[in-house]
Formats: structure tokens, C-alpha cells, sequence
């Protein structure tokens, strides 16, 4: 089996947009990758959006059942439980908050046993995001759900088309309080290469993000 990368966080947090960009990353480097929507909640902004996208690039997708249509019923496939068989590079992109965490509690004996990385998209400018505090009762919910523990925090910070250096900084300071409550030290930084560009010398792994999930009425 190859890596299992899983990104959990609050709505809007930028899941959707990391796994994306992990998963074309990982196949611009030659690997072989399936991205796993687990997003039975929200409707929008899913991996699966980006279907013909991620099939152009070879990447196979996983999806729930009638994403892309205009039926939503929480249906996940029995397809999921094969990638832990697989060789392939694997993303899981996990539905907002405690209740989408639900659907990868039911994966629980599969990745107990297996290696992953499970990462917390942060963006303090989302509603209920703002605290440390805030953020580490999330966290708890998440990990008691999903049945899993947080490894890392990814600073996405963001206003989407508004965005600036400012929203990252303010992310970087509350996420240096949520790490002290939550002990938790691996940490990355997401966003525009434009924004990432202008950030003071840190240690911190930059990720330059490729949007594919803004519409243009969010710019």
C-alpha cells in the first residue's frame, strides 16, 4: 500500500482544494493516486466536482454515490474498502467538521492498522474558526468521529479572491496557541504563490496552491 494522506477540517476550510492539489502533485511525480470524496454532507465545492479534471490526469476518483447529480443521498460505495488493498498514493478528502468525520469512523479498522497522515486544514477567517480554543474543540469531535488523531495543522487561511499576507499571519498566530494547547508541532502553510512569496523567513513547508474550486462569484 502506498501513503494515505487524509484532510480533515471546517467547512471551508480548503479540503477539497488540498487534496486536489496533493493529488495532481503526486501524479505530476509519476505515482499512482486515487482521491476518496468522503464528503456526504455538503453538496458543493466536493473532489468530485473536479471528476473530468482528475480523470484527465489519470487520477482515479472515489466518490459517493450520485455526486454529480442532482441527487444527494449519503451514500458511500463499497469501492473504498479496496484501496486499502491498493499500491496507489491515496487522498482522503473528509467532509466539514464532526458530522463528516462520521464516514471515515466506519474505515476504522482499515487505517488503524495502517500508515497516514492525518492533516487539519485551518482557516481562521471561516465562521467558528477565529480561536485556538474553538479550533481544539473542532479537533476533539473530529478525532472522536472519525475515530482517528490529528498529526499536523496546514495554515489555508484565506478570504478567497481577497486574500492577503495578513490572513495567513493571523492564521499563524492563533495555530501557534492551538499547538500549545494541543502539543501538536508538525505544521505547513498553504496558499498563493503570490501570498506564500511575501511571508518572513519561516521553517514552515510552504504549499502553493492552483485553485480549482472558486467559482468567479467568489473573486
Amino acid at each position: 500500500m502506498g501513503s494515505i494522506q487524509i484532510y480533515v477540517g471546517n467547512y471551508g476550510s480548503g479540503k477539497t482544494e488540498l487534496s486536489l492539489n496533493t493529488a495532481l502533485r503526486l501524479r505530476e511525480q509519476g505515482k499512482a493516486v486515487t482521491l476518496v470524496d468522503l464528503d456526504i454532507v455538503n453538496p458543493y465545492f466536493r473532489s468530485s466536482e473536479q471528476a473530468e479534471l482528475l480523470s484527465s490526469r489519470g487520477i482515479h476518483l472515489i466518490a459517493p454515490s450520485f455526486a454529480g447529480t442532482a441527487v444527494d443521498i449519503p451514500v458511500l460505495p463499497a469501492e473504498v474498502t479496496s484501496v486499502f488493498q491498493s499500491s496507489d498514493e491515496i487522498i482522503f478528502d473528509v467532509g466539514g467538521d464532526e458530522v463528516g468525520a462520521k464516514a471515515l469512523g466506519r474505515y476504522f479498522p482499515y487505517l488503524s492498522a495502517a500508515e497516514k497522515t492525518v492533516t487539519m486544514v485551518i482557516n481562521v477567517r471561516r465562521p467558528f474558526s477565529a480561536s485556538a480554543e474553538g479550533l481544539y474543540r473542532l479537533q476533539q469531535a473530529i478525532e472522536t468521529q472519525a475515530r482517528i488523531k490529528v498529526d499536523a495543522y496546514i495554515n489555508n487561511s484565506n478570504l478567497a479572491g481577497q486574500s492577503g499576507l495578513e490572513d495567513l499571519l493571523e492564521g499563524e498566530r492563533v495555530i501557534d496557541e492551538l499547538s500549545r494547547i494541543s502539543g501538536i508541532t508538525k505544521r505547513l502553510i498553504a496558499g498563493a504563490e503570490s501570498i506564500l512569496a511575501q511571508l518572513p523567513a519561516v521553517k514552515t513547508e510552504k504549499i502553493p496552491l492552483t485553485f480549482y474550486t472558486r467559482p468567479d462569484w467568489l473573486e
